[in-house]
């Protein structure tokens, strides 16, 4: 990855988002970037976290494993975001393994260079502070529904919060605009069907969802059946999102 494309798509990460050009570029030049393959170790369980990772391009999957070698997906972090349990400014091991899904970029910023930026940018503190309460929350409520929530309600969830493909989701707005007085409040801004895609192989969504991939297709042939959705591989049209949502 290209430096400049690099230093840009760390300004979309909204921890870095406020710092200005120059130290933007201070950050960087100061940081190590690491690009991996499909299936390469970004990092295992008990090595030394040395710094915020931040992801700029491809997708990184967070897991646990056992000792016979199960594995449950605790996160999937895209572009622009941070992997979770980096955030501490203290040196320390991480907790969970990391590995890329694809071509991936991420920065680590080291500790050391993130406390002095820290002490620097006061907006930027609480930017990172906002970003792992909403990592916590995030998996907050992953526990909750897992715990209290079907299967079945766990996939319907996870599909109504996918976001729409970007030309698809300007023309339902547009369209929800000129007939209503205003937006819909269909999640994902929507009014009736929408396109989306699952972002990583079915088997990871269904470790995700703490749940069998037999059961996850199982559950989406459930769906297709009922006319809820439309599945073409990893291309999913929500035919009803309102009767879908019903089914949470």
């Amino acid at each position: 990855m290209q430096s400049a494309r690099a230093l840009a798509r760390l300004a979309e990460n909204p921890v870095f988002a406020t710092l200005t050009k120059p130290h933007l570029l201070h950050l960087f030049q100061h940081s190590q970037l690491h690009t991996f393959q499909r299936g390469d170790t970004v990092f295992d369980a008990g090595q030394a976290c040395n710094g915020l990772h931040a992801v700029l391009d491809g997708c990184v999957k967070v897991y646990a494993r056992a000792s016979d070698g199960h594995e449950k997906v605790i996160d999937v972090v895209s572009r622009g975001s941070t992997l979770p349990g980096t955030h501490p400014v203290r040196t320390g091991p991480h907790a969970h393994h990391a590995r890329a899904l694809g071509d991936t970029a991420v920065l680590v910023v080291p500790h050391e260079v993130l406390r002095n930026e820290l002490h620097l940018h006061s907006e930027m503190a609480t930017r990172l502070l906002d970003d792992a309460v909403r990592q916590v929350h995030r998996m907050m409520r992953e526990i909750e529904t897992t715990s209290l929530c079907s299967a079945a309600q766990r996939v319907c969830d996870y599909l109504l919060h996918l976001p729409a493909l970007a030309e698809q989701t300007e023309q339902a707005d547009a369209l929800s605009d000129a007939l209503s007085d205003g937006p819909s409040d269909t999640p994902g801004g929507v009014s009736g069907e929408r396109v989306v895609v699952l972002p990583v192989s079915k088997g990871v969504v269904a470790s995700l969802l703490s749940i069998t991939p037999e059961h996850f297709s199982r559950v989406l042939r459930e769906l297709q059946t009922e006319g809820l959705i439309d599945m073409q591989q990893r291309t999913i049209r929500l035919l009803a999102p309102d009767r879908l949502a019903q089914r949470r």
